[in-house]
């Protein structure tokens, strides 16, 4: 995606739709423009890439990890944190770990 960058902002009733240049800052500007429309809290649900680049960055708060009855044989493992685990509830058949941030 190195060579996506649309250089406009689109509104759309309630919604802004902000571009921004896919470049080694891709994490930090992201979080500059939620920063710049007063937006203080985001939930990223992505894939591991996504996932670790956020969590190597240190860019995270908070993380919710649900684990479901299910091993799978192959795949990618899940991204790996170091922070503190603050909570383990189950919610049907899943179990859910919550971590903070130690920074």
């Amino acid at each position: 995606h190195d060579n996506l960058y649309i250089p406009k902002t689109t509104e759309a009733k309630n919604k802004i739709f902000k571009s921004i240049e896919f470049k080694k800052n891709t994490i930090e500007d992201i979080l500059n423009v939620l920063y710049l429309e007063n937006i203080v809290s985001v939930i990223i649900e992505g894939g591991k890439n996504t996932l670790e680049n956020f969590i190597n960055s240190n860019f995270w708060d908070e993380a919710r990890i649900i684990t479901g009855n299910t091993n799978f044989i192959n795949g990618l493992s899940a991204p790996k944190l170091k922070g503190n685990k603050i909570e383990n509830f189950h919610f049907s058949q899943d179990l859910i770990t919550i971590y903070k941030n130690t920074k």
